[in-house]
């Protein structure tokens, strides 16, 4: 072997190690510590891993950005609680299982509060081409782990950050949104953004919703009897479902959900969605979907209650009809975008 062979494996080596070592001693996603003087990653997917392993909570929020605006010490205030927030932008329903999995790997874990979006279940995933492909090394730890993670470029990149603690240090709130957007709440971004929206090509319901949910959803249910379950809806505007066949694709999932979780004794559903005073007040809402910070709080409060009893199964038929009437009289009122 020439020496210049071996010069450079050696060069190569130490290069490794002094990789690998920089990342395992800054860890900058907590992954194998907890950081006294932490610096948070705001690409959820990998930060929740870190999180989950080394942090201590027994409620678990989990969903998308439409639960980013819950502050954790808001819901224990409500709930007496010690939650984590784990919600990521855009998941889908495979996405915040494997967070739920994760999750409740930990002991003292009481609760899932579970927001059931039904775009999520539909196998939408728009996040995934900015964010990447879903780290299941992190949450699937085996032996490839450390080459992922400590052998990374990326990881050095984050490592890097750390140290000249270029982020944010406060967990409480870390993802969310509202402060960043809290002009837009006037009512006519939602109409700019649902006239955009409008002309958009109808989409066939191909999905088998019942499929997604007994895939993702009910195995959780089932083999955790013991965790208690907050499924909420998350309160979408009367713009959104007033777009094309978004009304019709919500209620097979609505009608759905209820049905398979429904023998459940550890679920209970809270549908905001039947909150037609607040899905039909534009005010409250950044675009078709995303609503104020003040609506989160008020969703907090209302999961909070435990004398707060879900809608029967049989009683789904008559919200989605009151639904269905309420967003055709809405349609009929407002030409937006004649």
């Amino acid at each position: 072997m020439s020496k210049k062979i071996v010069n450079f494996s050696v060069f190569f080596m130490l290069i490794s190690l002094l990789l690998l070592g920089g990342n395992y001693v800054v860890d900058p996603l907590q992954y194998y510590r907890k950081d006294n003087f932490p610096v948070y990653v705001k690409n959820q997917r990998i930060q929740i891993p870190g999180l989950v392993r080394n942090y201590t909570f027994d409620t678990v929020i989990v969903g998308t950005s439409h639960s980013e605006n819950f502050f954790t010490s808001t819901l224990d205030e409500y709930m007496k609680s010690k939650s984590i927030n784990l919600a990521i932008s855009g998941s889908s329903a495979w996405e915040q299982a494997q967070v739920i999995k994760l999750a409740l790997t930990k002991n003292g874990v009481k609760k899932v509060v579970w927001e059931m979006n039904y775009k999520s279940f539909s196998g939408e995933n728009p996040n995934l081409v900015k964010s990447g492909s879903f780290p299941n090394y992190l949450y699937q730890s085996d032996l490839t782990t450390p080459f992922y993670y400590l052998y990374s470029l990326d990881t050095l990149w984050l490592s890097a950050k750390h140290l000249f603690r270029h982020g944010d240090s406060d967990l409480d709130g870390l993802n969310s949104w509202f402060d960043n957007h809290k002009d837009k709440f006037d009512g006519q971004h939602v109409v700019d953004h649902y006239c955009r929206l409008q002309s958009s090509p109808i989409e066939e319901i191909s999905i088998s919703y019942e499929a997604s949910v007994k895939e993702y959803l009910e195995p959780l249910l089932s083999i955790n009897k013991n965790i208690n379950y907050v499924l909420f809806i998350p309160p979408l505007s009367v713009a959104n479902f007033s777009l094309n066949n978004q009304l019709e694709k919500f209620m097979v999932f609505r009608e759905v959900l209820y049905r398979v979780v429904s023998d459940y004794e550890n679920v209970r559903i809270i549908d905001f969605v039947a909150d037609l005073d607040v899905i039909g007040n534009l005010h409250l809402y950044k675009d078709i979907e995303h609503y104020s910070l003040g609506v989160s709080n008020n969703m907090l409060e209302t999961m909070s209650k435990n004398n707060l009893v879900s809608v029967e199964h049989n009683e789904v038929k008559e919200r989605n009809n009151q639904l269905k009437n309420f967003v055709s009289m809405w349609k009929e009122k407002n030409h937006l975008c004649d």
